[in-house]
């Protein structure tokens, strides 16, 4: 008998693979609900994929950051979320209640994009002179 079960590991997977097969397996059942509505998982994946075609059409892709401004516990940012992981991009969270400048400050600091209430827009400056996340796994670094 062993204890070392490496053979029985299920194959890796992302929380992206996890939703989608999520999605596939019960898309008309309740995938979040805060108290004052209700997504199903096909729902919440039409959402989540707008905001994703939206931060691509902006130039968002694999390993860019992208900061989100949207007010806790609220639809809005559960789907913010996942769409920036569906786009390929890394979450940065930015706090809604940060003031102005702070949060800017903030979403500097991830240099690729926000989404300040659900809009994306892109934030260029220091994108030329970063390294994307996972860059340095790409390079063999």
């Amino acid at each position: 008998m062993t204890l070392l079960r490496a053979t029985q590991a299920p194959a890796p997977r992302t929380l992206v693979d996890i939703f989608g097969s999520a999605v596939e397996e019960h898309p008309d059942d309740p995938a979040i609900d805060n108290g004052a509505a209700v997504l199903t998982y096909r729902e919440f994946y039409e959402a989540a994929e707008g905001v994703a075609n939206a931060l691509n059409e902006v130039g968002v892709g694999r390993g860019d950051r992208v900061g989100i401004r949207i007010r806790s516990g609220t639809l809005d940012l559960y789907i913010a979320i996942m769409g920036t992981l569906l786009s390929g991009g890394c979450y940065v969270p930015v706090d809604a209640d940060d003031p102005h400048e702070r949060a800017l400050r903030r979403v500097g600091f991830g240099e690729v994009a926000s989404l300040d209430q659900g809009r994306p827009e892109r934030v260029e400056q220091a994108r030329r002179n970063r390294p994307r996340v996972g860059d340095a796994g790409r390079r063999g670094v």
